[in-house]
């Protein structure tokens, strides 16, 4: 529960849900302008962990806040906060991100260093988590939940 988790890459064709227009090239390698900004989301959390390694928390909360980028540059953070319930302890992760693929209307980026998203916590938060976003609106990115995604993980982010 240390993360946000890992989303897989999904490959998706058509015009971008932004609304812009970019020439192929382009959307191959630079993450466009429309994304720019901060993106919140928040999921349920997991209530009922299925496990002893896993955490009761009741709330996950995940802030993106990606910048134009060309392919393998960096693009931004994630926030995740997550508060295991008996406890309070923070385990969310900060993590900074590189844009590793951007088509038309989805972006893969990789978590290139993480940390504790409270410094204080003993939470281990891996390097290497991949995200695929993609944009299903003007202000609105949906996620996976295919991978490693971490239960309880929003499946939506809206512009903030």
């Amino acid at each position: 529960m240390a993360t946000a988790g890992t989303f897989v890459v999904q490959h998706f064709s058509g015009d971008d849900a932004s609304g812009g227009t970019s020439s192929p090239s382009s959307a191959a390698t630079s993450l466009p302008a429309a994304w720019a900004g901060t993106w919140v989301g928040t999921g349920p959390g997991n209530p009922t962990p299925g496990g002893l390694s896993q955490r009761r928390t009741n709330r996950f909360t995940v802030t993106l806040t990606p910048h134009p980028a060309q392919q393998g540059e960096l693009a931004g953070k994630q926030v995740s906060n997550v508060s295991e319930v008996n406890t309070k302890i923070e385990l969310g992760c900060t993590e900074i991100l590189k844009s590793r693929e951007v088509r038309k209307a989805s972006m893969v980026l990789k978590a290139v260093t993480s940390q504790p998203t409270d410094r204080s916590a003993d939470v281990g938060c891996p390097n290497g988590n991949v995200y695929v976003v993609t944009m299903t609106g003007r202000d609105t990115l949906s996620l996976s939940d295919e991978g490693d995604q971490s239960a309880g993980a929003p499946s939506t982010l809206t512009r903030w």
